[in-house]
Formats: C-alpha cells, structure tokens, sequence
C-alpha cells in the first residue's frame, strides 16, 4: 500500500458482506454522481484537512487519521485531535493512529508512548525509509540505503527486527518496497533486475520476490505503489519516456492498463497511488504533470474525482485537485494534495457518504456527511475553520466551537470578545455564546479566550475541542 487503507483482518478487516455493501453504496453514490439522476442532499463532504497542510498525505484504513506534511514541519490529523506534530516525515499510519512510520534520516517509527525510535539498518548505514504500515502497526516495510547507496527493500517486526528482501534476479543495487498487505504476507515495490531497468515486484515468503511483467504497450519500466488487503490486486505505474499509464495486477489477468474510453487525460501520464480493500477502486492522478486527481472503479473507468465530487453535491469551486494519494478500506474516503481556491497548496479530504445512513439531528443530510451532526443545519454553511482566513474544514458554521461572534471562523476577534463579555459589566456582547466552550470542560470561560488564542499560533500550542453544546451529541 502506498500508504492506503488495505489492512490487516483482526484489526480493520472489511468482511466480505461488508465489501459487497460497500461496493453497493459506492455504486450508487458514483451512479448519482455521473448524471445518472439527481442527488438527494448532500452525498459528499469535502475541506482541507487544517490550516497550511500541503503535500503528501496518507490515510489510516478507516479513514480516521491522516498524515503528511507541511510547511512547518510534519503532522497527524483527525477530526477528533485536530493537527498533531511528528517529528518524522511520515508515510504510513496505523488504524488507531497510534502507529506511524516514515524517516528521519533512516527509516523510524512513532508511537505516542515512545515517540521516534530507529528501525536499524542492514548493512552499517544510516539512511532509508518506512512506507508502509499493517493496521495493528506490527509489520512494517521501506527501504534501507547502504554506504555504498545501494537500495534493497525490507520488511520490519519488533521480533525479527529488520530482515532485507533482497532484489530481483540480475539485480543489485535498487530495491524499495512501497507497500505491504493486511497480514503481512505480500509485499510490493520496484527493484532493478535483468532487464536493466526498475520493475515493479510482489514478494511472498514462499516465492520471494517475483517480476510483475509490464502491460502491453511500450513500457520499460514499472512501479508497483499499492496493494489489496489480500494481496491480490497491485496498483501502480507503467512507464517508457514520454509515455506513463496507470496499472492495475491480478494473477489471472497480469498487468492491464487502465486507462479506459473516453479518456480524460487524452493521452497524458497517469499514476495509479492506492487501492481499497478489495481491489475495486483505484485513485491516482494524471494530466500533463500529473496534477489531476482520477477515480477508478470497473463500472465507470477513469474519471476525474472533482467532476464525480461535484456531482454529489461537495463544494470543490475554486479548487485544483491535485494527486489523490490514498483511499479507505471501505473506498468511501480519499485524501490527496491541492491549490485550494486562495491559492496555497492544501491537503484536501473527501468522504462518500451513504444518503440512506443515519441523520441524528434531522436535517436531511446524514451524519457521515453533515458539517453539524447533532446541531440541524439545513443549509450546511461552512465558512471556515480556526484563523481569520481559513478555508472550510467539515466544521459548520452552527458547531465551529470558539466562534463566538458567529462569523464562522474561530479568530483572535473571538478571544477578546469572550474576554470582555465576561467582564463585569460585559464590555462586548457573544453573538452565539454557545459556542463559547473550545476547552470543552462545559463551561464559557477565560480559559476558554486563552484556547482560541494559543490554538491560532503557528504550529498551534493548544487545541479547540469540538465538544460545546451544538457540537455534542
């Protein structure tokens, strides 16, 4: 997995009734989606993960956590725990977030309880990486870089401690793994081989590593990005100069190109970067430079997943969707990297949402996809987030906890209008006092202006919890 949400059966497994009703409600939701008839409320969400988030994001499999990178350095998310820092480049997280592999200068993994520990090396060196993770964050594979730079893949438990790979035959001076199935037993990624270029592989301890082949066409090289649960669909990049197609493996079919009719990229490169838990859906990007986000699924081929978003009813005005990088198990969720309509580059998520689910305050929009869950909200006005000018972050307007003066947004202007309306006598009046609790300790206090004003710092040192009155169930 390139980071992507296949992962292993006791800790997210996706059983095969639930695969079949989830490719139902995908069916349906993508259906509503290519004009197949109206959309009835909101079948998508979509907003920027936090503040000043860019590039490279990944998902947990059940698309509750996502991590990546930004200009301040590299983080964790989730809706629940808002923007948490790491101290190393991340690529892959666990179900619970609680696990998180990447680099440093060599490959490392982060645990709350432990922070940033080493995975060793194989060879005396000092540089490499982590690229994938199983949902219990037992298993872990990357690549390890020797002081000769040779590259060999590797695959990592607290038990056996880093075990290399090897390359494929003829090969012996590249070697990455880039993503490993639920249990651990089939890893994918590219190593040089007899052929003279880099090709993508599958690994079992059975077979070792085994060359995938490369699709019809004029490709010469391959990049094996992502895996299924069960090891049985690999996803990833075809290439030859000036020609590049996404590719989708399974044993009976080999390499098949997806590039389907007609085609939205008219010919351009195209990456397939992740896959779900069956296989069904692929993500990617494609375009001149690659900059388009693209959603595979075998009913509909190739689309450009802003058209489908839109079509659902997910305000994506004014956004340049870039790569998708990573999909849900279940292949309800994605998260990717953009220019968001103000112009900085963004790391965006969409969630696909079931129009039948549950709709806990009655507003015809079901929680999955409401901005306000419990607070009814019809209208779904999403203005922004914490800053003056932040972009809508799935936090609604009637819920956004800090937003005193009910602008939307959690600003500065909100800590010094709590500050003075408790005053004795109030100097300012709240517009919307129940919002007033962003400690969430259920009361409107001072210490409520000190949250707000530390949670807009840069990286924040404190968090605005989603837990006043109207953000509670």
């Amino acid at each position: 997995m390139h980071r992507t949400a296949m992962r292993f059966a006791s800790f997210e497994r996706v059983g095969a009734a639930t695969l079949r009703t989830a490719r139902l409600v995908f069916a349906v939701l993508l259906g509503a989606g290519s004009g197949a008839g109206p959309a009835l409320g909101a079948n998508a969400l979509f907003h920027a993960v936090a503040p000043d988030t860019g590039t490279d994001p990944s998902l947990s499999p059940d698309g509750g956590f996502v991590v990546g990178a930004f200009p301040s350095g590299h983080f964790r998310w989730s809706a629940s725990t808002g923007i948490v820092p790491l101290p190393i480049l991340p690529h892959a997280v666990s179900t619970n977030g609680e696990v998180v592999v990447g680099f440093v200068t060599e490959a490392a993994r982060w645990t709350e309880d432990e922070g940033a520990t080493s995975l060793g090396d194989l060879s005396g060196g000092n540089a490499g990486g982590a690229t994938d993770v199983t949902p219990d964050g037992a298993r872990i594979v990357g690549y390890d870089i020797s002081p000769r730079s040779v590259y060999q893949a590797f695959r990592w438990t607290a038990n056996e401690g880093m075990v290399g790979l090897g390359h494929l035959p003829g090969g012996a001076g590249f070697g990455h793994a880039n993503a490993v199935s639920a249990d651990g037993a089939v890893i994918v990624g590219t190593s040089d081989g007899t052929r003279g270029q880099r090709v993508a592989f599958r690994w079992t301890a059975g077979a070792g590593m085994e060359d995938l082949g490369a699709p019809a066409g004029p490709f010469s090289s391959s990049f094996a990005h992502d895996v299924s649960q069960d090891g049985e669909v690999i996803v990833g990049l075809a290439y030859e100069v000036g020609h590049a197609d996404a590719f989708r493996w399974t044993a009976a079919e080999g390499v098949q190109v997806l590039r389907s009719a007609p085609d939205p990229f008219s010919g351009a490169f195209m990456s397939a970067s992740a896959t779900n838990a069956d296989g069904s859906i692929v993500v990617g990007h494609g375009g001149d430079s690659l900059s388009s986000a693209f959603l595979w699924d075998p009913d509909h081929g190739v689309r450009i997943l802003a058209d489908v978003l839109a079509g659902l009813g997910a305000n994506v005005a004014g956004w340049q969707l870039g790569p998708a990088t990573d999909v849900s198990a279940s292949g309800q969720v994605i998260v990717g990297e953009g220019v968001a309509p103000d112009g900085t580059r963004q790391v965006w998520i969409a969630r696909l949402c079931e129009q039948a689910g549950v709709d806990a305050d009655g507003d015809g929009v079901t929680d999955e996809c409401d901005v306000c869950p419990f607070s009814s909200d019809p209208d779904q006005q999403d203005t922004g987030g914490v800053g003056a000018g932040s972009l809508p972050d799935g936090v609604g307007d009637a819920c956004q906890c800090g937003d005193v003066d009910g602008n939307g947004r959690a600003t500065l202007a909100d800590a010094v209008v709590i500050q003075r309306a408790l005053l004795v006598p109030p100097t300012a009046t709240m517009s919307a006092p129940e919002l007033c609790d962003a400690d969430g300790n259920g009361r409107c206090t001072a210490a409520d202006a000190v949250v707000v004003r530390r949670a807009l710092l840069r990286p924040p040192s404190a968090r605005i919890r989603q837990a006043c009155a109207p953000a509670s169930p």
